[in-house]
């Protein structure tokens, strides 16, 4: 990262020692010692006494006592990890869905960081350059030791609560999150929709890690302002698709014809004067996945009563037979749908749709929501009334 070199168009090599005395290279000079004083401000010299990989692991504790639901809560963080060698660290945290595969990459280096997504059928990364923190500290003479390390407290502010942070200079790294200080970070506080909570360092392991750990290959790397532009454009065809949605209610459903996999014929025919509740999904679709307990449930609510509720699945029947002997879904389930899917004009997963006792649709639910039972449920008393 400290260069003693610069390569120049005319393929000649200068020493920073000569850089001064060299008018046509005066540009490149004032440059380089720019890109010096941005790495100070991250990197010191006792970074290169890091000779492999270190990893500390945080405890996480939230202020205020969770509900046994939001202790179930996928998002919940549970831990947090940071390896780091003397040029790059990753900072993950650990969810209670451990599918959730997120974390951040600094290249201290470059001075650029990825907030990068791992599942099975991708790899993303959104890149930015590093930014100076956003959140004023208050420096104070308190000092304390934590795993050994000593550690300088300062006081901040988080929407008007006063927190206590504590970093370390000895690993010569700038780890500090959003907080206008410096040092890593061993003790800080923090917040989620489930309130503050406290991060305090756990332990600490010096080991080696492969190259391959900090590396970025077969990652889509794209820049925070396309990312920014792409959230964009997804926004207004969300808007466009959800003005769609509102469009179709009271209108008349598309008529079709099925046979399930336990072979009971469906049409919109035979089913005319019952409330009809459909589900379009497919067994790769996590969120369709997240909500079968909850879509089991409403079908158990309403057993005995004048409801229908029919699942269209993309899949073969084949793959949904070895799918739902681990997986129960109450449904009458409708293989190869994607015929019925069009019809309904689906193109997102999971949709829910609600057709009234007329064969109009009275509900056009795109996405998972946790609420779903309650969001069905209002539709179908409504007509069963």
């Amino acid at each position: 990262m400290f260069l003693n070199i610069l390569y120049l168009e005319n393929k000649k090599f200068i020493s920073m020692n000569n850089c001064f005395f060299n008018k046509e290279n005066l540009f490149f000079c004032f440059y380089l010692t720019f890109i010096f004083s941005l790495n100070a401000q991250w990197k010191t010299e006792k970074a290169n006494k890091i000779y492999n990989e270190i990893t500390i692991s945080y405890d996480v504790i939230y202020e205020k006592e969770l509900t046994a639901e939001q202790k179930k809560d996928p998002y919940l963080i549970t831990d947090i990890s940071v390896t780091f060698n003397k040029n790059k660290l990753i900072k993950r945290r650990f969810y209670n869905d451990l599918k959730l595969n997120r974390y951040l990459l600094l290249d201290y280096e470059n001075l650029q960081m990825y907030s990068c997504t791992v599942s099975k059928t991708y790899k993303s990364a959104i890149s930015s350059e590093f930014r100076n923190p956003k959140t004023p500290v208050l420096q104070t003479d308190e000092t304390k030791e934590i795993l050994g390390f000593p550690c300088n407290k300062t006081l901040a502010n988080i929407k008007g609560k006063e927190v206590e942070i504590y970093t370390t200079p000895k690993f010569g790294l700038r780890q500090v999150d959003n907080y206008d200080t410096d040092g890593f970070l061993l003790e800080y506080t923090d917040r989620d929709k489930f309130g503050y909570y406290k991060v305090i360092a756990r332990n600490i392991q010096y080991h080696s890690m492969p190259e391959a750990f900090f590396s970025l290959d077969g990652f889509r790397i794209t820049t925070r302002e396309a990312y920014k532009e792409s959230l964009a454009a997804s926004k207004k065809k969300t808007e466009e698709r959800n003005k769609k949605n509102r469009e179709r209610i009271d209108t008349k459903a598309p008529s079709f014809k099925a046979r399930t996999m336990d072979n009971h014929k469906l049409s919109t025919k035979n089913l005319k004067g019952k409330v009809i509740v459909m589900n379009f999904w497919f067994t790769g679709c996590s969120p369709c996945r997240q909500e079968i307990p909850q879509l089991n449930k409403l079908q158990k609510k309403y057993k005995d009563k004048e409801v229908v509720f029919v699942a269209v699945a993309l899949d073969a029947e084949y793959k949904l037979d070895a799918f739902l002997k681990e997986t129960p879904f109450e449904y009458q389930m409708i293989a190869d749908g994607r015929y019925i899917a069009n019809k309904f004009e689906v193109t997102s997963y999971p949709t829910n749709i609600v057709l009234d006792t007329e064969g109009n649709i009275q509900t056009y639910e795109v996405g998972y929501k946790h609420d779903i039972i309650e969001r069905l449920s209002y539709k179908i008393d409504k007509f069963l009334e």
